[in-house]
């Protein structure tokens, strides 16, 4: 059964990846600002970041500039 994601492709990109029927990858780049390494977009395709867990990695000064007090 094919399957799409909704938001944080951060996230969807490795659920998509495992899937036997993966859809679209809906594109946002709301959380990219605070990643040391934003997933890349090449010719219409994301790679999936070979870290450990979900590859996400946080850029501690970016979430410090961006926090509400």
């Amino acid at each position: 059964m094919p399957i799409t994601s909704h938001l944080f492709p951060e996230v969807s990109v490795q659920l998509l990846a495992a899937s036997r029927g993966p859809g679209p990858l809906e594109w946002v780049t709301w959380l990219a600002p605070l990643l040391e390494e934003p997933l890349v977009v090449r010719g219409g395709l994301v790679a999936v970041p070979d870290r450990p867990g979900l590859g996400i990695a946080f850029d501690a000064d970016a979430v410090r500039r961006h926090r509400l007090d």
